[in-house]
């Protein structure tokens, strides 16, 4: 998806959500970038071939070499079964990163405000399962839907109950990729119709509500 001010997401509040259902795991599992390491300005890999994993979220947008990054632990990434991600930032707040609603761990204003008030470049393209440089060990190996980035909205805080329907187009949703079928697998159901470019995409009649 090209960049646009939509995705600059610069001190505010933001939440940035999806499903994601791992078939294998790999070295550097890219759930989503906009750029490619060592500089990605927003990115979530989810990393490890192992029973425990490691998670980065990447939210720099300074042009630092390497980008600034911040773990969070992921015990056990689950493989054939659905799990609901989200990342979250209240306007002059922590990040916080959640799965099933359960928070996976926070990341401070302390020490790093460059990091937290990231001014991501409008024209950096976001890609979702894979980095933008096609490296095979980047991509993602399995199923990705319910992609949302909600603009100006935190919508979780605390623990929450995993959603068990469909996402819709709340306010300040600038992205919402349902892939509900074939024909809407790179439609964009945030109202504002982004066009979104697939790269050997298949649809899976898998859903995390069935």
């Amino acid at each position: 998806i090209n960049g646009g001010t939509d995705f600059v997401l610069g001190t505010g509040s933001f939440t940035v959500e999806w499903f994601h259902y791992h078939k294998s795991l790999t070295s550097f599992t890219r759930i989503y970038t906009q750029g490619v390491w060592n500089t990605a300005e927003n990115a979530v890999s989810i990393e490890g071939t192992t029973a425990n994993g490691t998670g980065y979220l990447w939210l720099d947008g300074l042009g630092n070499t390497p980008a600034v990054a911040n773990s969070f632990t992921v015990v056990a990434p689950r493989l054939n079964q659905w799990d609901h991600f989200a990342v979250t930032r209240e306007s002059g707040s922590n990040i916080q990163i959640f799965r099933n609603g359960t928070r996976l761990g926070f990341i401070t204003r302390a020490g790093t405000p460059a990091y937290i008030d990231a001014n991501i470049s409008s024209s950096v393209p976001l890609f979702i399962g894979s980095e933008g440089d096609g490296v095979v060990g980047s991509r993602f190996s399995g199923s990705i839907t319910n992609f949302r980035i909600v603009k100006g909205y935190a919508l979780y805080s605390e623990s929450y109950s995993r959603p068990t329907s469909p996402l819709t187009s709340v306010p300040g949703t600038v992205l919402l990729l349902l892939a509900e079928n074939e024909s809407s697998k790179y439609v964009d159901s945030s109202g504002l119709s982004k066009t979104v470019t697939g790269n050997s995409v298949s649809w899976s009649v898998n859903s995390p509500f069935i």
